[in-house]
Formats: C-alpha cells, structure tokens, sequence
C-alpha cells in the first residue's frame, strides 16, 4: 500500500505527503501512520484506506470512493466534516 510521509501528512494530492512522492489512485491501498494527518482536498478513488493509531483523514467537504469490496479499518481519527465516503462495486 502507500504509506504517508511519517512527517506529519499533508493534503491528499501533494506527492509529499505520500512515501515515495506517488499519490494514491485507483486500485491502491492507502495507509495514514500515526502521528500523520491527512486532508482530502480532491476526491480519491482507491481500493481502501487503513488509519494507524493517532493517525487523522479529514474528509473536509469532499468525497472518498473506494473500489469493489474496498474497505476502511480505522484505529486513529476519522473528521467526516461535510464529506463522505462512497462503497462502489
């Protein structure tokens, strides 16, 4: 999966805020490790989304579809604010 950066997280698109300088798309797993805050500012497709301990995705206004059977396992900080997430497949 892509992992954040391990240095505080950042907004989605940002290549920075992903180990690796790759943002991840559709098909991929996403990791937020702890200590790394995450912020939508687009709305990804991807197959699902692991928060670690004391880790933070903010959804803000925008909206996160995961793949066919995708899934979310939460141990740190889900902020929904207005957004949402969407199951497909």
């Amino acid at each position: 999966g892509f992992l954040t950066n391990g240095t505080g997280g950042g907004n989605w698109s940002n290549p920075a805020t992903w180990q690796g300088g790759v943002v991840p798309a559709t098909g991929n797993s996403a990791v937020i490790l702890s200590g790394d805050a995450v912020s939508l500012d687009v709305n990804p497709q991807i197959k699902s989304i692991a928060i670690q301990n004391s880790g933070t995705l903010n959804c803000n206004s925008y909206t996160i579809t995961l793949d066919n059977g995708g899934a979310i396992s939460n141990s740190g900080t889900f902020n929904a604010g207005t957004g949402k997430v969407i199951f497909s497949g």
